[in-house]
């Protein structure tokens, strides 16, 4: 199961959130303001209060920067292309 931890207005969690929508990529997001468990598992997971971050439960993958996830979910399908020209993007919530 592919574990996406977010936050509503975030531009970066939109970025992946955006990509996963486009490529009908089946996701369980978990909104760390709505949710103080999806925060504690953030903290427990990763170790920091940055987003967005995935965790990909079936190969034990965690990771933070939205153009890593993309490429993630890129490398996952076949494709090829890279977000080379991309920097990295994240969000801290408060």
């Amino acid at each position: 199961m592919l574990v996406v931890y977010t936050k509503s207005g975030c531009p970066f969690c939109n970025r992946v959130l955006g990509y996963v929508e486009e490529n009908n990529i089946t996701i369980d997001e978990r909104n760390v303001y709505e949710s103080e468990v999806a925060m504690k598992e953030l903290m427990e997971k990763g170790g920091k209060r940055q987003i967005p971050f995935l965790h990909d439960t079936d190969k034990d993958v965690m990771m933070y920067e939205s153009g890593d996830i993309i490429q993630y979910f890129k490398d996952m399908s076949g494709d090829d292309s890279n977000l080379e020209d991309d920097i990295a993007e994240v969000c801290l919530p408060e």
